[in-house]
């Protein structure tokens, strides 16, 4: 059976520096240079919802039902779904990768603009970052979010199985896609410009933590 492996980082909101990406992680803060970037992955997980409210309500037409003896209507319960739009981004140095829950991220932290639809947020940050690290592989399944189409966008029915993809794909690098191949159009809205310098000045290489400290890869996702 394929192994899981670590956790990966939850990454709670970013901001782009001049030569580095900064993540606020459920670990703290980070910086990603950007040559350290070496694969995005993308997913989208059908979760089901609604579920709960069905059986309550069915569960209170069987005991009017019993008490009262009035004839109730109980339905099956409807299945719907909500889509979660999920990325890991691995990078040199760190077995973990940064991920990114669209339904978890602060959309305002790195986009000028955010509008009502989760996906469209969602492709824009994706097509910000694949501009923000020219030597990043990505999958087939981020190229057709990015470019629309459905067909190469992946599904999954459960966040195990993405990650299992995704660590699949990062050991199949010649089987993805170099970020120079995607041409984005003017259609996906630019992210904030960068700014001049970071915050310290210096050129940032690697991950690091706002101490300056390399990443400890034994250290759990708390």
């Amino acid at each position: 059976m394929e192994s899981r492996g670590q956790l990966p980082i939850r990454v709670r909101s970013a901001v782009f520096k001049a030569d580095s990406l900064k993540v606020s992680t459920s670990r703290g803060d980070f910086l990603i240079s950007r040559d350290s970037a070496v694969f995005f992955s993308f997913g989208i997980i059908d979760e089901e919802v609604g579920f709960e409210e069905s059986r309550q309500s069915n569960l209170r037409k069987m005991i009017r039902s019993a008490l009262f003896g009035e004839e109730q209507d109980v339905q099956a319960s409807p299945k719907s779904f909500r889509h979660v739009h999920l990325m890991d981004l691995f990078v040199r140095g760190e077995e973990r990768s940064f991920r990114i829950d669209g339904s978890h991220f602060n959309y305002r932290s790195v986009l000028d603009e955010v509008g009502h639809s989760s996906a469209d947020n969602f492709r824009n940050l994706m097509a910000s970052l694949i501009r923000f690290f020219p030597n990043c592989y990505f999958t087939r399944s981020a190229q057709g979010f990015i470019l629309r189409n459905r067909d190469e966008a992946k599904h999954y029915k459960g966040v195990y199985d993405f990650e299992i993809d995704s660590q699949q794909g990062r050991r199949r690098m010649d089987e993805q896609i170099p970020c120079e191949r995607l041409r984005l159009d003017e259609r996906i809205r630019l992210c904030r410009d960068v700014v001049e310098v970071n915050d310290t000045g210096e050129e940032s290489a690697g991950v690091e933590d706002e101490g300056g400290e390399q990443e400890d890869n034994n250290r759990g996702d708390g």
